[in-house]
């Protein structure tokens, strides 16, 4: 017989009655694991989460219920009850089940199409949440690479925990979207790269200013309010300090393509779960449309082109001084803008190719 303390304790945290019965009798013969329960992507809420027989939706409804999560007037997710796994790394069992479970309840439109679909409003409201939940998924990471491990920069941070985990680090993906910049600061060159964890499921993805190899996230940005909700209201940050929300990174859905785009050719899901979003927060809207632009493709004549995409990149680059970077950049783009329709294989193919040659830095 079920303990009836237990089954109080299970109506508290939001999983009475919905708990498979291995798990329940995990819990009888260790009562002290229920805290987990209260804990998003932990070992026993994971094991929970998978052996749910409950639809899709209904699963992330779920989640979306036990963090009390609401939109509010400014069109920003709000959550009352932050309670993550500290110990939830961006490759965890949980966001890979969580991210599947996605792509089930959204399985034929882009998750903005279901979001407008009037004939299912449940469904609608939830594509919504989703898609806004994103960035509390980013935020969970960013936090357990900065609290968990040591170096000078964010990028050294991640670089450790990639190599405690055995974690190939993909470099691949444009990060022209995460180089947005105000119209009178004239685009000079890319400030930031992307990288993504994990070559194959790429779902967890980082953005990094080049120079000072700190993560891009609109987290550092936000304030927490008295009631521990965020200020989402636009008019209270500086737009001196916004550059973070408009180039921030986020959790994927989707399979990014990146150099894996011959493999992927037929997927969508990125494009649908992740491109073609719902609405986005009124501060990043307002960004995005009235404040930042984005660079346009070199693949197009445009002023952007990655200068990063493979692991050597980074140092290629480093060696260049700052004051010439403008004139190197330039004439790198030139270079990958005659070789199309090859693809971009980075600064550092490009240095050894042809910059070492036309310019003579001392190293």
């Amino acid at each position: 017989m079920i303990n009836q303390k237990l089954m109080e304790s299970l109506k508290g945290t939001g999983w009475r009655n919905l708990i498979d019965r291995g798990t329940l009798k995990l819990l009888m013969d260790h009562p002290a694991l229920i805290t987990q329960l209260n804990l998003i992507g932990s070992p026993l809420y994971t094991r929970a989460f998978k052996r749910l027989t409950l639809p899709a939706a209904a699963r992330l409804r779920l989640v979306l219920r036990q963090v009390q999560a609401s939109i509010d007037q400014n069109g920003f997710l709000q959550i009352k009850r932050q309670q993550f796994y500290p110990r939830l790394p961006p490759h965890a069992n949980f966001l890979v089940e969580f991210r599947k479970q996605v792509r089930r309840a959204f399985p034929a439109k882009s998750l903005r199409a279901y979001a407008r679909d009037p004939a299912q409003p449940q469904l609608a409201e939830l594509a919504g949440e989703i898609h806004l939940f994103r960035s509390y998924l980013d935020w969970q990471n960013i936090r357990y690479i900065r609290t968990n491990f040591s170096g000078q920069t964010d990028f050294k941070k991640l670089q450790n925990y990639c190599q405690l985990f055995k974690i190939k680090l993909d470099y691949s993906t444009s990060a022209r979207f995460h180089n947005r910049y105000l119209p009178n600061k004239k685009f000079s060159y890319p400030q930031n790269f992307k990288i993504q964890v994990d070559s194959w499921h790429r779902m967890s993805e980082f953005i990094l200013e080049i120079d000072t190899q700190k993560f891009v996230t609109e987290w550092d940005v936000y304030r927490q309010l008295t009631n521990q909700l965020i200020d989402s209201n636009k008019n209270t940050y500086p737009l001196s300090v916004l550059s973070a929300v408009a180039n921030t990174g986020s959790f994927n859905f989707g399979l990014p393509k990146g150099r894996w785009a011959w493999l992927l050719k037929f997927n969508d899901t990125h494009q649908r779960l992740d491109v073609m979003h719902p609405t986005d927060p009124q501060i990043r809207r307002w960004l995005l449309k009235r404040k930042f632009r984005t660079p346009s493709s070199y693949r197009r004549q445009g002023e952007y082109i990655d200068l990063i995409v493979t692991n050597k990149d980074f140092a290629s680059w480093q060696k260049v001084p700052i004051p010439n970077r403008r004139m190197v950049y330039l004439d790198f783009r030139r270079f990958y803008q005659q070789s199309l329709p090859a693809r971009n294989r980075g600064f550092a193919d490009y240095w050894q190719q042809r910059g070492n040659k036309v310019f003579n830095f001392s190293e």
